[in-house]
């Protein structure tokens, strides 16, 4: 649903029909309440998600580095370098397909 309609036309469509302008509003209302909602749930799932690409981040550097000082180097250090590509390679991709449609 768009903007409201100005005053003037509100009082001629409870003109036309009664009780029209209050209706108006209160549909007005309910979507207004029912897009916060909607934003708030996405929010809440871009923190859950990033949240839980940290802490898989956190594990793959731990146990990259762990194994590096344990002796197996090669193995800790695509370790290390996997989950530091992993999301530089996100974000390099997120931004050539943002790109891709905004043209």
């Amino acid at each position: 649903m768009g903007p409201l309609p100005r005053p003037e036309t509100l009082q001629q469509f409870d003109d036309i029909v009664p009780g029209a302008a209050e209706r108006i509003l209160l549909m007005a209302e309910g979507h207004a309440r029912d897009a916060w909602l909607d934003h708030r749930a996405e929010r809440a799932a871009k923190i859950i998600g990033l949240s839980g690409a940290f802490l898989i981040i956190l594990v793959a550097l731990s146990g990259g580095l762990w194994l590096a000082y344990s002796g197996r180097s090669l193995a800790g250090v695509t370790s290390v370098l996997a989950a530091i590509a992993a999301p530089v390679g996100t974000l390099i991709t997120r931004r050539y397909r943002k790109g891709q449609q905004d043209r």
